[in-house]
């Protein structure tokens, strides 16, 4: 979804002529989708079911503002643009706050030879050369990551006449880690040329100069873990009911045929 106002205002002052352009504009923009789904329910190791309709939806606000003057100098004329962009990202409860970026320019072009319509040689003669600086907002996935699990199997036993299966699997969490002195990514562009008309043909000659500053870069780093397997060749009854310690990873069990027993601390492996 989205919606834009845009408004034009042209106007001379004797000789200079002025146009003015301004704008505002609003995207929002979403999945509602079931998201990333494994037929027969096959997870790979670390697999979480995350519907898109989970992920709130980016809210994008704009606005710009650009002048455009232009001067006659005697023959000649020179025409002065300058211009403000102001954007905005917004997603709920997202980590990083005042997602906004600004991206001022500047142009300007002197004509000293505008002979068009004529046949001489020399038809077109400018100069020209701008100033610009363009900031760039993280994407969704940096505001609003998302987490990965790594799962590891830290007990599995097949028991019982039907031969049943019981696992337990160690799991750990990991987030994207929020930089709290990141910088949006900007680049200044500079540029400055020349452009003739010499017998009918159209010639340029441009400089560029373009520096890119605090670059998104995404770096891995290892978070050690550990954990401890518990004792598979541990002897359990035929008709077992398992229980997990979800903070000590203790795992117990006892039977079902005979419950007085109570239950009994499965041990951990030695190795």
């Amino acid at each position: 979804f989205g919606a834009n106002i845009k408004a034009n205002l042209n106007k001379r002052y004797g000789d200079v002529m002025n146009k003015l352009k301004v704008g505002f504009g609003w995207t929002t923009s979403g999945n509602v989708g079931k998201g990333e789904d494994f037929e027969d329910k096959l997870y790979p190791d670390g697999y979480r079911p995350r519907p898109y309709s989970d992920i709130p939806f980016l809210n994008n606000i704009n606005a710009y503002i650009e002048d455009n003057v232009t001067l006659p100098i005697g023959k000649t004329s020179l025409s002065l643009v300058a211009g403000l962009r102001v954007e905005g990202n917004y997603i709920k409860d997202m980590t990083y706050k005042n997602a906004i970026s600004t991206s001022p320019r500047f142009n300007a072009k002197y004509s000293i030879v505008d002979r068009r319509g004529d046949s001489g040689f020399l038809r077109n003669l400018s100069l020209r050369g701008g100033w610009g600086m363009l900031e760039k907002l993280p994407s969704l996935s940096v505001l609003y990551p998302v987490d990965d699990y790594r799962d590891i199997m830290v007990y599995s036993k097949n028991y019982g006449t039907q031969n049943k299966y019981f696992y337990v699997a160690n799991t750990n969490v990991f987030r994207d880690y929020f930089n709290p002195d990141l910088k949006w990514s900007r680049s200044r562009n500079i540029e400055a040329g020349i452009d003739a008309n010499l017998g009918g043909v159209q010639v340029s000659l441009v400089y560029y100069n373009n520096k890119s500053k605090n670059p998104y870069i995404t770096e891995s780093y290892h978070v050690p873990y550990t954990y401890k397997k518990t004792n598979e060749n541990f002897t359990v009854p035929n008709n077992p009911e398992f229980r997990v310690d979800k903070i000590t990873g203790d795992i117990f069990v006892k039977d079902k045929d005979n419950p007085a027993l109570g239950e009994v601390l499965i041990p951990k492996s030695v190795t």
